[in-house]
């Protein structure tokens, strides 16, 4: 059983503290002095927007949804024309992004993000950025707080007639904390159709002292399942948390724990991902207020033991052309022999010779090139023992 913390856990010193701190204070009361409310602690709450879960096609005139909360705007054109859009493009950082195209020199188009930065003390913008096809057009990030008529320029992109690539971009926003902190990307100056403008991963993180105080998460593996804790110290408005285990491609959601609302009072929650691969796995929390607002916490490790001598999983896809790929997993460190046989039991394919690391699923590619169409059989000899499965490759 192994147990790791998140550096969020707070030193044994600080916990005794808390649990003095009601006797200090009746101690310090007493004497005719005044003890100041012990602050919170300096949290991290982030907004980011990949743009992966959401298509919107720039037709009917909103970008609206929640919690990644867009808006269309247009100077001097109604919205619904498709010159905003979220689209799947090689000119995206990653699967989808954010899209704004040019019409004629008259019309301006934006995207337009509200946020609730209350209680940040600091708070930086971040993105990626690609042109394509700009010869004239611009496109500029602006910042408003609620309480400005006009938007601050941050940045301007464009007008240099090629394509740098994708890019990246930070700002420093924090002289605009409010609790409707807005961001923009409009394109303006001569844009015209066929002028693209991409944006993706955008994020702002604010730092400071935010709703709901986590005082410790942790994880504890317990077989092939992993055993998920955390406490907070208070909550406001919290509507809950969602627990995301790391993948290849990101983050994927496990479940939802339900919030308390608000408490001034210690809560302790937990959820139990369970039928775990052996090797490290990453989880982390993604605390949502009521109104969509939400904090990403520190990340947790913890290591699964595999619970037999040998592990494997199936082939994937099966049947495959031209490719097949599956993993397996040994206890302890010893030589493993993967090979590719076809019905006549003659080796046609080496597909893994070596030692692995113990209890680290490896991946074995099956290469379908050249090779006939038909039945054949993946044999994994090891110390530990021998398995065996039959893939077909169609043609």
């Amino acid at each position: 059983m192994l147990i790791l913390h998140s550096h969020i856990t707070r030193p044994r010193g600080a916990r005794l503290f808390r649990h003095l701190l009601p006797l200090l204070t009746l101690l310090i009361v007493a004497s005719g002095l005044v003890l100041a409310a012990r602050p919170a602690s300096a949290q991290i709450q982030t907004y980011r927007d990949e743009f992966s879960a959401t298509a919107y096609d720039g037709t009917n005139g909103s970008m609206d949804w929640s919690p990644e909360a867009w808006q269309e705007e247009s100077e001097s054109d109604g919205t619904g024309n498709g010159f905003v859009r979220v689209v799947s493009s090689s000119y995206c950082a990653s699967g989808n992004c954010l899209r704004l195209e040019g019409d004629n020199p008259s019309k301006d188009y934006a995207a337009r993000r509200t946020l609730d930065l209350t209680g940040g003390t600091a708070a930086t913008l971040s993105y990626n950025y690609r042109r394509q096809n700009y010869w004239s057009c611009r496109t500029r990030v602006q910042v408003r707080s609620s309480d400005a008529a006009s938007w601050t320029t941050l940045a301007t992109y464009g007008s240099n007639g090629g394509d740098p690539g994708q890019q990246s971009a930070s700002h420093d926003i924090s002289s605009y904390i409010a609790s409707t902190t807005q961001i923009r990307f409009i394109s303006t100056d001569y844009c015209d159709t066929g002028e693209y403008f991409y944006a993706d991963n955008v994020q702002v993180e604010g730092s400071g002292v935010f709703p709901v105080e986590l005082t410790a998460f942790e994880a504890v593996a317990d077989g092939e399942d992993v055993e998920l804790a955390w406490k907070t110290a208070s909550e406001t408005n919290n509507a809950g948390f969602e627990v995301q285990q790391q993948t290849g491609g990101g983050w994927q959601v496990l479940g939802f724990v339900e919030g308390r609302g608000t408490t001034v009072e210690a809560q302790r929650y937990a959820f139990r991902a369970e039928a775990l691969a052996p090797g490290r796995h990453v989880f982390r929390l993604r605390q949502i207020d009521y109104d969509g607002t939400f904090e990403i916490h520190p990340e947790v490790e913890v290591v699964v033991d595999l619970q037999t001598r040998l592990a494997r999983e199936p082939a994937y896809p099966n049947p495959f052309n031209p490719e097949a790929r599956f993993r397996f997993a040994v206890r302890t460190a010893r030589p493993v022999d993967v090979g590719l046989y076809d019905v006549l039991g003659r080796r046609v394919q080496d597909l893994y010779r070596g030692t692995p690391e113990p209890d680290q699923m490896q991946t074995v590619r099956i290469d379908g090139h050249g090779l006939p169409s038909g039945v054949y059989v993946v044999r994994l000899a090891s110390a530990h023992g021998v398995a065996s499965q039959t893939v077909t490759l169609l043609r």
